[in-house]
């Protein structure tokens, strides 16, 4: 399964002399095949006047930015949310909290780091879906992993795993129980 990529969009050539455009197509041929190495980076920025290294800043801080956008993107796809659903515009009325835990640990996802879990239980209309649909995107947009199952699916998929002897029986029960 290849992934799509967007075309390079190449500087305007127009104010540029043909020498500047023929060292900008073998700079971007070499990029393709060289990831950097810190000490090699380390060496040319010994020598790097502070135009360069200010260059060399910025084309950073825009690479690290596009590899996080492109990330998030990864992640929101790959979780398989069967709607887009945001926190916004939620209905927060029917919720009922536990004493010492409430709106601001969940949508901060405050128990993901501290390797909670947070169970959704009610009656069917009070937005469980929508609420855990929109916790997950925006785990997704802060660079966290998060997968869309329901019960039904993951049983079932669990189970037709088991039964293809792909998921030895300890793990099943661990996975499904957290025993």
């Amino acid at each position: 399964m290849g992934t799509h990529r967007p075309p390079v969009v190449m500087p305007d050539m127009k104010r540029r002399r043909a020498s500047t455009g023929e060292r900008i197509a073998t700079i971007m041929t070499l990029a393709r095949r060289l990831p950097l190495t810190r000490q090699v980076l380390a060496d040319q920025l010994a020598d790097a006047t502070p135009s360069q290294m200010e260059f060399m800043e910025s084309w950073m801080n825009a690479e690290i930015e596009s590899r996080e956008r492109s990330k998030r993107s990864r992640l929101l796809k790959a979780a398989g949310f069967p709607a887009d659903k945001e926190l916004g515009g939620y209905d927060w009325t029917p919720i009922r909290f536990p004493v010492d835990y409430g709106r601001g640990q969940i949508t901060t996802l405050d128990f993901i780091a501290g390797h909670d879990d947070l169970v959704l239980f009610g009656p069917p209309g009070t937005g469980k879906t929508h609420l855990a649909i929109a916790l997950g995107r925006n785990a997704c947009r802060k660079g966290i992993p998060a997968r869309y199952f329901t019960a039904a699916g993951l049983v079932m998929r669990l189970l037709r795993a088991q039964s293809d002897n792909r998921l030895d029986r300890v793990y099943f029960v661990k996975s499904v129980f957290r025993v």
